[in-house]
């Protein structure tokens, strides 16, 4: 599987940028206001206000239904990895009941897979993870059906691999939802759409009355940015902000290491 893990910028970059962004916005309703602020004021300062409470009430519901989605898969990837350490640890257990020399080839395998199981923090990493990991899972499965041929009645080998299926359905679940189930484009487009009318509508509000609050406007702005900010970190397969715990699939590398030693000293 060729995967591409795109670079992004920073949440940093992203909360800044998009400050700057709707800053911008606002001065520039700001100043078309003032152009227009001899012109009939009081009707189209009604109007403003109408259209203002429209545009963020909209806008309100919207940061909230990105962040719901970009919040659940969120929790959709905690959720597979502890899965999957849990399925890793069932194989290896069941594995461990293989004879000989069919325990000695598949356990290996299993600790080296474990060990990239546990989420990478840069793209590059990601990449490299999940191409090996399917090769581990290749060279697994080759084993399981080279053992399922020698003893097909074996109910240890059924059981191994029924544990097996379920790690390669595991990895397929955590690749679609951590890498390509992300927060709809049109979503995200039409988020900062809405945002710029906003601010740009409340900088074109304050130009009619040719009165500024620039307080409250700024801390409106950048509310509405970090909001913005944080449903994109969410978003993230490997965002800085919010991290998906690898302590589950820590704790199964560490066991599985533990089952190891033994077998080394002798």
């Amino acid at each position: 599987m060729q995967i591409d893990v795109e670079h992004r910028l920073s949440w940093e970059a992203v909360l800044a940028l998009t400050s700057a962004i709707l800053l911008l916005s606002n001065e520039f309703g700001y100043r078309f206001g003032l152009r227009h602020s001899t012109e009939s004021i009081e009707s189209k300062k009604a109007q403003a206000g109408v259209i203002q409470g429209a545009l963020l009430a909209l806008l309100g519901l919207l940061l909230a239904f990105s962040f719901h989605i970009a919040e659940s898969r969120f929790s959709t990837r905690k959720l597979l990895l502890r899965e999957e350490a849990n399925a890793i640890r069932t194989a290896y257990m069941r594995a461990e009941m293989l004879p000989e020399p069919d325990r000695d080839r598949v356990e290996p395998l299993l600790r080296e897979y474990v060990t990239l199981r546990i989420a990478p923090s840069t793209p590059e990493a990601i990449s490299q993870a999940i191409e090996r990991s399917e090769v581990l899972q290749g060279a697994l499965w080759d084993e399981a059906v080279r053992v399922g041929r020698d003893r097909p009645e074996s109910m240890v080998m059924q059981l191994f691999v029924e544990s097996l299926d379920e790690i390669l359905d595991l990895h397929e679940s955590r690749v679609t939802v951590g890498l390509y189930q992300r927060l709809p484009r049109p979503i995200l487009t039409m988020l900062y759409t809405l945002s710029i009318l906003t601010i740009s509508l409340i900088g074109w509000s304050s130009g009619l009355t040719r009165r500024r609050v620039l307080t409250p406007t700024v801390a409106v702005i950048l509310a509405i940015s970090a909001v913005i900010m944080l449903i994109i970190e969410l978003d993230r397969p490997t965002g800085t902000l919010f991290h998906v715990s690898t302590r589950a699939m820590e704790d199964v590398q560490r066991t599985l290491m533990q089952h190891q030693a033994p077998a080394a000293k002798d």
